[in-house]
């Protein structure tokens, strides 16, 4: 069974008020990730029971984007070069 199929098993079973420790044994997970779970399903309902992006909201670190295009148009000319040097720089 998928993650989210071992969360709409478990939501179902606390619908059926059978116990949580009886729950948490079936599903084979902790009382704290049932706990997490079920403050999600009760405020958004079935939509919360799909998984959510762990990826960052903001890249405050991120390379700015004109120096990514400025970096990415020298590479471009630098492969564009003939002869021997042709690559010569662009690693």
């Amino acid at each position: 069974m998928d993650e989210e199929g071992k969360r709409r098993e478990a939501m179902a079973m606390l619908q059926r008020d059978v116990a949580i420790g009886e729950i948490c044994n079936k599903v084979g997970r902790t009382r704290q990730w049932l706990g997490k779970w079920r403050r999600r399903f009760e405020a958004e309902d079935e939509a919360s029971l799909h998984g959510r992006s762990r990826a960052p909201r903001a890249r405050p670190h991120a390379t700015p984007l004109r120096i990514v295009r400025a970096v990415t148009a020298a590479r471009d000319r630098l492969a564009r070069r003939q002869g021997r040097r042709r690559f010569a720089g662009i690693g």
